[in-house]
Parts: C-alpha cells; structure tokens; sequence
C-alpha cells in the first residue's frame, strides 16, 4: 500500500498539499520516510526527477523496487484511512511488545498514561524549556519582509515579521488596497508575491498597472476566484510551495466560509483563525483588509474574536479640512492626507499613530516626518562655499 501511494504522488504532484495533511510522514515506515523527504526537495515533482535525485544505495533498496513496480491510482488519497489503520495496529503492536518486556522484566508499567514509553510509542514531542532554548538559538531572530515605505517600517521595527497575520482597516476611500498593494508590489522587486484580488475586477487591476515600472509583473501571483475560505487555504499552501511568503487578501467581506458554524459570529471567526493558522504553520505574512461595523471601529466586522488571532492590526483614518484650508474646504476629507494607526503589534508591543502623505494620482503613501527629516540634513561644505568661509582662524 505504501508503495502504491507514493507512486501515485509521483504520477499526480497536483495532489501533493492535501497529501501532507492526509498523511503525516510517520505513518510511513522508516525506509519509505526518507524517500519520501527526498520528493519533497524536489523543485518539478515526477517520478523521473525522483529517479535521478536518489542514490546509488538507494536505487538498490527494497522500497525503491516496489515504488518502481507499484501500479499508480489517482484517487489515492483514499488510502488515508487504511494507512492509519496500520499505522495505529503497529504502534498497538509496538506497545503490546513493550507491555510484556515490562511484565518480564517484573516492572509496574501506569496504564493510565503509559508515561513509561509515551514518546516511544505515539511519537509525541515534549520539549523541556532547555530543548526549546537550544532550537531558538539555532533558528535565530525571526526573519523580518521590510515593507518598503518608510513609515509603516518605523511602526513595525524593520518590516512584517514572518508568520505573521496582518489586518488593514479604517473607513472606504482611505487607500487601505493601496498601501497594501504598495508593499507587496515593492517586494516582486525580489520576490514572488500573491493578490487575492477579490474587491474589484482583474481588468480594473491590469489596466491601471499596465505601464507601472513599480512591479515585477512575472512574480505578480493574482487570484480572483475561489472566493471560499478552505480554496484560499489550498491556494495559499500551493503558492508558498513555489516560494510566495507573502500574500494579500481584498477582503474579508468577499471571503465565503461553507464550513460548519452556527451564527455569522463562528463562520467569520474561523476565516481569520484559518489565516492564522497558516501564517504560524507555513511561516508566511497574510495581509487582510477587513471591514469594521459603525458601533465598533476596531474590530473585524461579525467577529470580535478575530482581533486575538492577529499579529498586527492597522487603520487608516480620515484627516479633517481645517477652517483655513481654503484649497480643498467643499471636500469630504483631505485627499493627500491620512491618519496611519498601529492599532495592535503582538511582536513589539508598540502602538503607532502618525499623519502621513497620499498620493491620490500614483495610489501611493509616503511619511510627512521623513521629507521633514531630509529636509533639515544641511550639507555644510555647501554652505562654506556660499558663505565664502575659510579654516583659517579669525
């Protein structure tokens, strides 16, 4: 059966996501383990690439052989079940074994628990806190996708730290797709990126991109169907196999759930614990923009419960025409002026809140304090030169 399965995988790669989920690599026995690891480096999954990746040692091996033999079936991720069945009568089997090598070695084995051998047994993980000390100093600082827009670094410390749930809210008009848009096409600079564009059509996105220079249009992922919040998982876990680390979501609103949930408050709930869980366990950034409702302006729109399962949450607020601008006094807001909020860093801990610059004709932000900034940086050879000032002592 093991056999039949991974040539199967190798016949039909398309099905390699759920296959991970449907069958842990501890359901396979040890030599068909590692074959198994080496399908996974590969960049195009077939059986030819698995061929020429193996070795010497391991194209002699038993396992290899029946692989090789093995009559593929596209439907066999309905061995699920059956391989957990043998996996489970092993492991029965295995305890079983060590029961009566307890009772003849005249030892008292906690049936209630068999804590004597839980991790031999069920290949549970328990960590003490120096085993969890010694992985961190081996993974090192989590690494960090700095945005590319001068504020929203300064609020975060560097940038969107990996497995990261971000949520993008404030009032419509106030460019909350822009901003997003804004960091995730400065990152196709250097890397693959994908848009969820569910807000608006493709063709409105294509049209006003057409000419820009600010995006690297091949690692531009774009997705505007499969609407349902178990595809966007599927899709996800696809697209960050082919390298995406970054994703962002236009939005929440336009996000179904079919799954089970009884009221409007469980079914939104679970689109944002979905997200998140995938940034934790995939090591990705999510960005979402999420709607908020009149009587509560922080909180996802049908969910309060959702707010905990965000890493950060963001708002981009209105500024108000003041009496004497006299430019733009029929207007409903300041159209080159918002308010960014830091509303939530679960990293840090730091709230942020800062007027910034918006570019209503390139849909672009910009931090008022920075052009401040440059601003005042005197060049003060320059100002020698002009004033004619010399080194020499008066």
């Amino acid at each position: 059966m093991q056999s039949v399965i991974i040539r199967s995988l190798l016949e039909f790669p398309n099905s390699i996501v759920n296959f991970e989920e449907a069958m842990p690599l501890k359901y396979f026995d040890v030599g068909y383990r590692k074959l198994l690891e080496k399908i996974k480096t590969l960049e195009k999954i077939s059986y030819a690439a698995f061929r020429a990746a193996l070795s010497d040692v391991e194209l002699k091996s038993q396992e290899f052989a029946k692989i090789s033999s093995a009559i593929p079936e596209a439907d066999f991720l309905e061995y699920e079940r059956p391989l957990k069945k043998e996996f489970a009568l092993k492991e029965q089997e295995h305890v079983a074994q060590l029961l009566l090598k307890a009772a003849k070695e005249k030892r008292i084995i906690d049936l209630e628990n068999l804590g004597d051998f839980a991790s031999e047994t069920s290949g549970s993980n328990f960590l003490s806190f120096e085993d969890w000390e010694r992985l961190y100093d081996e993974r090192g600082e989590p690494e960090k996708i700095p945005t590319g827009i001068d504020f929203l670094d300064q609020a975060l410390d560097g940038g969107f730290t990996l497995g990261s749930l971000v949520l993008m809210g404030g009032d419509s008009e106030m460019g909350k797709t822009s901003l997003c848009l804004q960091f995730l096409e400065g990152l196709s600079q250097k890397s693959k990126v994908g848009f969820f564009c569910f807000e608006f059509t493709i063709w409105d996105y294509v049209k006003r991109k057409k000419d820009s220079v600010a995006l690297n249009k091949k690692n531009m992922i774009i997705l505007n169907d499969e609407y349902d919040i178990k595809d966007i998982e599927r899709n996800i876990k696809i697209l960050t196999k082919r390298g995406v680390k970054a994703f962002l979501i236009d939005s929440q609103m336009r996000v179904g759930n079919s799954g089970k949930g009884e009221n409007m408050e469980e079914k939104q709930t679970q689109k944002f614990s979905t997200l998140a869980k995938l940034c934790h366990r995939l090591d990705i950034v999510i960005l979402m923009i999420y709607q908020t409702s009149k009587g509560d302006r922080e909180s996802p729109f049908g969910s309060k419960i959702a707010s905990y399962e965000a890493s950060v949450i963001m708002r981009l607020e209105k500024v108000e025409i003041q009496p004497d601008d006299i430019k733009n006094k029929n207007k409903p807001f300041h159209p080159e002026r918002r308010i960014f909020v830091m509303q939530k860093n679960k990293i840090t801990g730091r709230h942020f809140s800062e007027e910034v610059a918006f570019n209503p004709k390139t849909q672009t932000f910009k931090g008022l304090y920075f052009d401040t900034k440059k601003e005042l940086e005197v060049d003060m050879e320059e100002v020698r030169d002009t004033l004619n000032i010399n080194d020499e002592p008066f």
